[in-house]
């Protein structure tokens, strides 16, 4: 049983040496997201039905279209040397992602009601996978507290 923990570092240290250098850890972030949200799907239409597998795809838009939205912004970001306002841009944007995803929630209900567990199934995973893959890509946190100062 040991060795399924030295393989699976190994397939992180793997995976974050060769994607670290290709695009910054947002973008990342979005791709495993968006395989995630695919692999759910594929598995949804193969072992249960379309409209399951639809109510997936439909819970994998309303999370990457935000995180794509705030990825762009973070990446993008134009604060200057002002650490202040760096911070507070980022605050404001992180609301705005929460409300487009609200907002498209929303829309998806109103729409036509997806099937709910798959819709928050997926959504759940999604927003976990946001999580998780940050800290897998990403490595240990970086700035003057994990660097001793």
């Amino acid at each position: 049983m040991k060795w399924h923990g030295v393989a699976i570092r190994k397939w992180v240290r793997t995976v974050r040496s060769v994607y670290s250098n290709m695009m910054p850890l947002p973008y990342r972030v979005l791709v495993v997201q968006t395989l995630v949200a695919g692999l759910i799907a594929a598995m949804l239409v193969l072992l249960v039905s379309v409209a399951y597998a639809v109510a997936a795809l439909l819970a994998g838009i309303t999370v990457l279209i935000p995180n794509a939205y705030f990825a762009w912004r973070v990446v993008n970001l134009d604060a200057g040397d002002d650490p202040e306002r760096a911070s507070r841009r980022l605050v404001i944007q992180g609301l705005q992602k929460q409300l487009l995803m609200l907002a498209m929630m929303v829309a998806v209900f109103i729409g036509g009601a997806p099937a709910a567990w798959p819709f928050f199934g997926t959504l759940i995973a999604l927003l976990g996978t946001h999580g998780l893959a940050a800290a897998m890509l990403g490595g240990p946190p970086r700035g003057r507290m994990a660097d001793g100062e």
